[in-house]
């Protein structure tokens, strides 16, 4: 509205100034270059007065450029409202871009810093991967050396397996030199053994089998001492002696048992006669391998023997079979 005024006094001023000439002056062309108007207008009030002619020329002259100035203040007022409203859209727009820049230097600055992390990350992993393979090339070599190793436990073990192959071949050659030795020696079994001491053995209350302790002979180790027992080594004829020496008062009773059978016996009873008895007997035995062969004291009897091997059991091998 201001500005409106201010307008309506610049129109005041020009048109009492050089417009009002213009009026009256039909020779001075006005601005808009139509003088002849101007001259057509001043004949048509010729026959009214000059100051009413003034007065309702610069009014009409005033009202059109009010009206003029109006439009052109209405289009300006329309064309700033326009810019102010695109001012606003573009006010929003930017603050709209800020932000997004915002966002997006926030974005930004999150990329950046999982990136740094990704970098420590990866780093790490690089780190990780160096040792790893640090790791695995210690355990190359020692795979190497393992493998060394175990070439060289290969070739000793080849080489170990060929000693046990001969030393298998060695020992199933003994064995078989073993086995002819025993085949050369099973036929010579023999032996010969007495009650040994110096006195009496015996009387005992149950039979008792004869321990003959004093070995003389045991060709093949066939008799048994501690057991008084005689195991056959092979089958075949064997031939069994046995012996006793007792007192005239003691009684005297042995007998041969073949695997708890009884074989032969010889005794004697006892007497006043004041002297020593001796029995004896033999029997030749059809024997197979483990056969027992043993002498047994019949309970309540004696025997006697001395330095002189007086009881005595004989056994030996005539043919095998």
């Amino acid at each position: 509205m201001k500005g409106t005024l201010i307008l309506l006094s610049l129109l005041v001023s020009w048109v009492c100034g050089p417009a009002a000439t213009a009026v009256l002056d039909p020779d001075v062309p006005s601005e808009d270059g139509h003088g002849t108007e101007n001259s057509n207008e001043i004949q048509n009030y010729s026959n009214q007065s000059a100051p009413e002619v003034c007065q309702l020329s610069t009014c009409e002259l005033l009202l059109r450029a009010l009206g003029t100035m109006q439009g052109r203040m209405r289009a300006m007022e329309t064309r700033l409202e326009a810019s102010e409203t695109k001012a606003v859209t573009m006010e929003t727009r930017l603050e709209a871009s800020e932000t997004k820049a915002v966002a997006m230097e926030t974005r930004l600055e999150a990329s950046e810093t999982k990136a740094v992390a990704m970098e420590t990350r990866l780093e790490a992993s690089d780190t990780k991967a160096v040792a790893m393979e640090t790791r695995l090339e210690a355990s190359e070599t020692k795979a190497v050396a393992m493998e060394t190793r175990l070439e060289a436990s290969d070739t000793k073990a080849v080489a170990m397996e060929t000693r046990l192959e001969a030393s298998e071949t060695k020992a199933v050659a003994l064995e078989s030199e073993i086995e002819q030795l025993k085949r050369a020696n099973a036929g010579k079994v023999a032996f010969s053994a007495s009650v040994g001491g110096h006195g009496n053995t015996g009387p005992y209350n149950v039979q008792t089998t004869l321990k003959y302790k004093n070995v003389l002979t045991n060709l093949g180790n066939a008799y048994n001492p501690s057991t008084g027992i005689f195991v056959a080594p092979v089958r075949g004829i064997y031939y069994f002696y046995f012996c006793y020496h007792a007192g005239q008062q003691n009684r005297a009773s042995l007998s041969l048992h073949q695997n708890g059978q009884l074989i032969a016996t010889t005794s004697h009873h006892s007497t006043d006669r004041g002297r020593t008895e001796n029995g004896s007997n033999g029997v030749a035995l059809k024997l197979e391998v483990d056969d027992h062969v043993y002498v047994i004291l019949d309970k309540d009897t004696w025997v006697w023997d001395g330095s002189y091997h007086d009881t005595v059991f004989t056994g030996f091998l005539v043919t095998q079979l």
